[in-house]
């Protein structure tokens, strides 16, 4: 009995040996997908499976006459692994183009560890693809010099987007924020270098957006602002300064404008150097002064122009004014004042002393009129209302240019005739309600007469302000 325990125990050992030694491990291992990315190049393969009682996995892939690429020890997590072979990878491999026939791609994959072997070994006639989604992470961009951008006659600014997964991309759409249309550039055209020309310096909103299939309705943008610094001034080749012959007060002023940047001024600020400034559209005035002098005239360009180290894009002219009489009373070159002292009168001081004296008899006959009803007053109040305006007129035709300083003046008694007659007529209206109607008349008249004189105001340039 004991012998034959002893001789079994010798036995089993000896066959226990051999089944851990000499036994390969049982394990599962399974070549599940391949899929490319890239179109139509590819760009990356990733090789997925599973795998039991495996924890490290050797892959490799071949494709037709090419060197074979092994990924050793891969890692087995939960059952599965994967892993990735990048573009220089399949290209010493021979997988170039993906859902080809011409290229289909062999895989094997084997257990990696030891006492274990369990490979499995597919070909694939072709690679499918997937594209992913292509996304801007940034754009870079080359601003020129000045020198560069006054050889150009514009700042020529290159932008360079950085795209992941840029061959997914479709279609590239470019907008400047300069008013030039949007640029569309559809793939396999590389749109995400690009060079703009700008004609003016300034700041811009940037946008590139991107459209790809790889969803749908699919698109990624992005908005950078660049500023493009001024590199000078427009050139001014003549800036002249003349009189009026018929008005020594009067002086006008032009600027001959040149290139470069001639397309970005917006508008043109004169200083007359008498605390009178102008806007105008063109490099072109004409000025009124109010007395004998010397000024500096300031021409200033506005809008996206200015010197190549900042500050504004100004011309300035001296002129010297003289034999301006608007401010003496008499518009004869007399310093004559008050301007309605008979003492300053010549032949514009009595004309316009007339046609003052109609009007007021004018206001007079009416309110006249109006109290009595008589028709021979309405007759000669229509009369001297229209001698009134035609004096008027006739006095703005031929003295208002060298009297603008009795103009002013004019123009505001008027006005203070105007309320004047208002307050009557609302007086007359309680005290003696018939007359009231003479004095609104007379309101109305003064008001036609202030019509009158403002529109001689602007025909000579006297810069009047009423109240």
């Amino acid at each position: 009995m004991d012998g034959t325990r002893r001789l079994s125990r010798i036995v089993r050992r000896p066959q226990t040996a051999s089944i851990t030694k000499g036994v390969l491990m049982a394990c599962t291992l399974i070549i599940q997908s391949v899929v490319g990315q890239g179109q139509p190049n590819l760009l990356s393969v990733k090789v997925s499976g599973s795998a039991t009682d495996c924890s490290k996995v050797n892959v490799s892939i071949i494709c037709t006459g090419n060197q074979a690429v092994t990924h050793s020890n891969v890692m087995v997590t939960n059952g599965t692994w994967e892993t990735t072979f990048t573009e220089a990878e399949i290209k010493i491999a021979g997988c170039l183009k993906c859902g080809d026939p011409n290229y289909p791609i062999t895989v094997q994959a084997n257990c990696a560890d030891p006492n274990s072997n369990c490979p499995d070994f597919k070909t694939f006639p072709s690679i499918p693809c997937e594209t992913a989604c292509p996304t801007i992470d940034h754009i870079e961009t080359d601003i020129p010099t000045c020198d560069a951008v006054l050889a150009a006659g514009g700042w020529n600014v290159t932008f360079n987007a950085q795209i992941s997964n840029i061959s997914g991309v479709g279609k590239y759409i470019w907008n400047f924020d300069d008013l030039s249309p949007s640029v569309e550039i559809f793939a396999p055209n590389n749109g995400a270098v690009i060079q703009h020309q700008y004609q003016c310096p300034g700041n811009y909103n940037v946008t590139l957006t991107i459209l790809s299939n790889c969803e749908p309705f699919y698109s990624d943008d992005e908005t950078i602002e660049i500023e493009l610094p001024p590199c000078g001034c427009p050139t001014v080749s003549s800036f002249t300064a003349e009189v009026d012959e018929n008005n020594s007060c009067k002086w006008c002023f032009e600027a001959k404008i040149g290139s470069p940047f001639v397309q970005c001024i917006d508008k043109y600020l004169w200083n007359f150097d008498d605390e009178h400034t102008e806007y105008t559209d063109i490099p072109k005035v004409c000025h009124t002064y109010g007395a004998n002098g010397t000024y500096n005239v300031t021409l200033t360009i506005v809008g996206d122009v200015a010197q190549a180290g900042g500050g504004p894009c100004s011309y300035s002219k001296e002129i010297e004014v003289t034999d301006c009489k608007k401010r003496g009373g008499n518009g004869n070159g007399h310093p004559c004042k008050p301007w309605w002292h008979p003492k300053c009168w010549n032949w514009c001081g009595i004309l316009l002393a007339a046609a003052l004296a109609a009007m007021v008899a004018a206001a007079a006959l009416f309110i006249a009129w109006s109290c009595t009803e008589s028709a021979p007053l309405l007759g000669l109040a229509i009369a001297a209302a229209a001698l009134g305006l035609l004096l008027l007129g006739s006095w703005g035709w031929k003295c208002a240019k060298t009297q603008c300083h009795t103009l002013c003046d004019l123009i505001k008694v008027v006005e203070v005739m105007i309320l004047l007659q208002a307050v009557i007529a609302i007086i007359l209206s309680i005290v003696s309600p018939p007359c009231s109607l003479g004095a609104w008349i007379s309101s109305g008249y003064y008001g036609t007469a202030l019509v009158l004189l403002l529109h001689i105001n602007e025909e000579a340039n006297c810069d009047c302000h009423p109240l």
